[in-house]
């Protein structure tokens, strides 16, 4: 590499012995620091810069400025002056971008195929050099930004964020409005919006404030030299921000209870416990050594006492807000109906497991446990997508040293037992917040923002009096050692160079597929089991006690299977609309062991009837509130009932349960396993032998005697030609518009002609409804497959335009878009066949993208494991005139759609 590059050598920064990228820090001449990534058999190529600016940095009479800027730098810059020059760049080549704006943070990432790096790289590095903030632009985003603020206008954790910033210090910046909207946003009187962009740009996006992420297939100089070509004229160093000196609370926002009405039925009880910042404990993280052992949630814990007397649902702790001078740590507690008339015992538990922690509890070997869980992580951590990957370290490169930008997320150097006393020291009744979320509250104020009615009080005397004690009979204990965490962690010796997954077994009613792997070598594995149940797709009533039966069986499974879960061996069970499917991963030594506790709990499991209470009546506040602020997806799960069969409305699902008792849910039961067949895939650091084990266990569990199977339901096919358009009620006065138009059939034409499709229609659509017209924030389409059969589906949620305006508009644009298509010429025709080549030839990730591809193949009836090659094959080879023809007949002269929108019943 050339000497200017870099002052580090390549093994500079730490990495996992399972990653298989090269890395090498440089520092540009203006003092940006940047990191290199070379992945050799990547076909993408990807960046990210963070920035040390965001909505804390707000003036205080225009707050949102940072999220404004967010949006505004990808619309046009003097290089680069046409406000669609970046994102149709990257859509024309395979790529996609994004960003986001945080308290202190923002960050913006892209990824691009590969040959294509040094051109998409002049457009994102323009944004950083000389944006345009064009008053056009300026005043459509400013609708933008409204919608966007509308959307969660109605979000459960944007108004408890509100209320927790209006009952914080005033003079720390985290009370500021960190969205925006038009009120925030507009000029102001000899000053206006646009000036005050410039200033805050020059200001904020200089170079010592950035760090930036090349990641890519090139070699590391080649990197080098795109990041001298494309970066060196970013305003050089200005030298470090002021620092935040003013605290998160004042003396009279500490010990003092808050209430939150929610809109929807809700109960959760919330202690925080302010901290100073943690960044400079990275390499100790007391922090999470803190929450992993208030936390636990295996036997003799605080959550299971708490459980134990009916008070609670879940408890999680560690979580909370965090910046550069301070640190909220919070115990989550979700609360059943009796746990929110015992609030304050449940207070006096958490209290006095926290005094039981500092007495006896700041040892070695449980910090050492949790040190080995970590290294074990980094050891064998799975490679992500690049331009994840790299978002993500660009962010690292801000709290962490060179060395520690991946490492720094697993590092624990020993235990700090003076810190860890001092921080317990600190979570006490004196130094908390305790939020207490119920519709049954009584409040006195209201926000100013998101309408949040609210209520704080200091804690009574009375209040602390009784935290300082244990409640009665209180029992909870410290952890014991985890006997999961020395657990075999070799990898067995590749038997086979087979590469794709292999009939191991197959009978009438079992079928098991193996694979060992031999690209990600690591001793994890996954393993599917697949509980085929015809019944659950036609009853509804089924359906919602299948569902409840896997709440219940994970609840079950929560306290005894906890230490084999933080040790990294996870399970989960799902119902999904022809079964229900159990997926367990981790280390794949103790899968089969957890396999049988599974097996175990699914021929012994009967709930007690309390707890089977608490967690239907949770199902069903769940269900009975899950789409009241979000219109659009209502309409999504509208149109899975309406065409998929076995998916159900969640407000009859929660009818079946209100009139369900314990008696016929025990009878559903015995109903619901009959007929059944098992399908299952064994994947990762596996030995035949250990699949002959797995069918063996399956074996005995189909029944000796089986009801007739029932025939599969088929995807219900609309007729053609047809515009269907129907009306879903909702509780939100967005409105919301989607047009599902259906394929023909589900052949791999079919399904190429589609993707062709949504790879044009995706970026424009945004273009032109969102950018342009302003229809609203939620704008866009999506490729999608419903058992095989291809669609198109296209959305708008719009806070200010009517639907028959949103229709309009809709079909106005796949107009246009049908005449633009006279204009595609050749040189693009063959443009988008490369890019969707290239797209359709990524290799998997990972061992869970990999797994997860090959299950989704075999759970649709295609062994062969031959899709993304044939798609690759028919896209190559599609004619351009033919596909026109193609999408003309599909989409304008005998379309199969369905239209739904949604109106407001408030």
């Amino acid at each position: 590499m050339p000497d200017r590059a870099s002052s580090y050598s390549e093994d500079a920064v730490i990495k996992s012995p399972a990653d298989g990228r090269e890395y090498c820090p440089l520092t540009l001449d203006n003092g940006l620091q940047v990191l290199l990534i070379r992945q050799p058999d990547e076909t993408k190529a990807a960046a990210a810069l963070a920035v040390n600016a965001g909505h804390f940095d707000d003036p205080e009479d225009r707050q949102g400025l940072a999220h404004f800027l967010e949006h505004l730098l990808f619309l046009g810059t003097e290089a680069f002056p046409e406000v669609n020059a970046y994102s149709d760049f990257l859509a024309t080549h395979g790529g996609h971008h994004n960003a986001w704006t945080g308290t202190e943070h923002s960050n913006f990432f892209f990824d691009v195929s590969a040959e294509q790096f040094s051109p998409a790289l002049a457009r994102f590095a323009s944004q950083f050099i000389a944006p345009l903030f064009s008053q056009q632009w300026i005043e459509r985003e400013r609708q933008s930004i409204e919608s966007e603020f509308r959307l969660k206008e109605k979000d459960e954790l944007r108004r408890l964020y509100q209320v927790h910033k209006e009952t914080s210090n005033p003079n720390h910046p985290f009370h500021k409005f960190s969205v925006g909207n038009l009120l925030t946003l507009r000029d102001l009187p000899g000053v206006s919006i646009r000036q005050q962009l410039l200033d805050f740009f020059k200001q904020h996006y200089h170079a010592g404030n950035m760090r930036l992420v090349l990641a890519g297939p090139q070699p590391l100089a080649e990197l080098a030299a795109l990041a001298h070509q494309h970066f060196a004229q970013v305003q050089p160093n200005k030298g470090r921000k002021e620092k935040i000196s003013a605290p998160l609370y004042r003396a009279d926002q500490l010990g003092v209870q808050l209430h939150l009405r929610p809109l929807k039925r809700a109960r959760r009880l919330i202690l925080t416990f302010a901290l100073p910042a943690i960044d400079d404990d990275y390499r100790r993280k007391t922090t999470s050594f803190i929450a992993h052992i208030l936390g636990y949630e295996g036997p003799d814990s605080l959550c299971s006492w708490l459980k134990a007397q009916g008070w609670i649902n879940t408890l999680s702790a560690g979580g909370g807000i965090s910046g550069s001078n301070f640190k909220d740590f919070n115990i989550n507690i979700q609360l059943t109906a009796d746990g929110l008339s015992h609030t304050d015992d449940i207070c006096a538990a958490v209290f006095a497991y926290i005094r039981e922690l500092a007495a006896h509890g700041i040892e070695d070997w449980r910090y050492r446990e949790k040190q080995q869980l970590s290294t074990l992580s980094f050891r064998y951590q799975e490679p992500v997508k690049l331009v994840d990957w790299a978002a993500q370290l660009a962010v690292n490169m801000h709290h962490y040293d060179v060395a520690d930008s991946i490492f720094g997320d697993y590092r624990m150097d020993g235990l700090d037992a003076a810190k860890a006393q001092q921080w317990l020291a600190l979570m006490t009744p004196a130094n908390a917040r305790i939020t207490l979320v119920s519709q049954q509250l009584p409040t006195s104020r209201c926000t100013t923002l998101y309408q949040a009615e609210y209520h704080i009080q200091p804690l009574s005397n009375a209040q602390l009096a009784r935290y300082q004690q244990p409640p009665a009979a209180f029992s909870a204990k410290l952890p014991k050692t985890n006997p999961y965490i020395d657990a075999d962690v070799s990898v067995f010796e590749v038997a086979t160079e087979q590469s794709l997954p292999r009939l191991h077994h197959q009978q009438q009613e079992l079928t098991v597929w193996y694979l060992q792997e031999n690209q990600f070598r690591s001793p994890k594995g996954h393993l599917y089991v697949d509980f085929k149940l015809p019944s659950m797709a036609t009853d509804q009533r089924l359906f919602a006690t299948a569902r409840l039966w896997c709440e219940l069986v994970m609840d079950s499974l929560a306290e005894t299977c906890y230490d084999a879960e933080i040790a990294g061996l996870h399970s989960n069970i799902y119902p999904h609309p022809s079964g229900i499917c159990w997926h367990i991963t981790g280390l794949s030594r103790r899968q089969l062991a957890l396999l049988d506790q599974l097996l175990a709990v699914r021929n012994e499991h009967l709930a007690a009837p309390s707890r089977w209470e608490d967690l239907r009546q949770t199902l069903i506040n769940n269900w009975t509130t899950a789409y009241k602020n979000q219109p659009i997806n209502l309409l999504f799960s509208e149109l899975n009932q309406q065409i998929q069969p076995g998916c159900f409305r969640l407000s009859d699902l929660a009818e079946e349960l209100q009139t369900l008792s314990f008696d016929e849910y025990q009878q559903c039961l015995t109903q619901l396993w009959s007929p059944l067949e098992i399908s299952a895939f064994m994947h990762g650091n596996w030995l035949p032998e250990h699949a002959d084990q797995l069918v063996q266990r399956l074996q005995q569990e189909l029944p000796a005697r089986q009801a007739d199977a029932e025939q599969p339901l088929m995807v219900k096919q609309l007729q053609r030609p047809s515009q269907q358009k129907q009306t879903v009620r909702s509780q939100h006065k967005d409105a919301a518009v989607i047009l599902y138009n259906q394929g023909a059939d589900s052949s791999h034409q079919e399904q190429a002609h589609y993707l062709i499709a949504q790879h044009l229609l995706a970026p424009q659509i945004f273009q032109q409804l969102r950018t342009e017209q302003q229809l609203g924030y939620v704008v866009g389409s999506h490729y999608l497959s419903m058992q095989r059969l291809p669609g198109s589906l296209m959305f708008v949620q719009s806070h200010d335009a009517p639907i028959e305006q949103v229709q309009a508009a809709i079909e106005q644009f796949i107009q246009n878009f049908g005449q633009s298509l006279n204009q595609l010429t050749d040189i693009r025709w063959k443009e988008i066949q490369q890019t969707l080549g290239r797209q359709l030839s990524v290799k998997d990730a990972n061992l869970r993208s990999k797994s997860q591809r090959f299950w989704g193949q075999i759970s649709l009836g295609e062994p062969q494991f031959e899709q993304q090659q044939q798609l690759q094959r028919i896209v190559n080879q599609c004619s351009r005139t033919k596909w026109i023809r193609w999408f003309s007949e599909r989409f304008l002269q005998k379309p199969a759609a369905l239209w739904l929108n949604s109106y407001a019943q408030l």
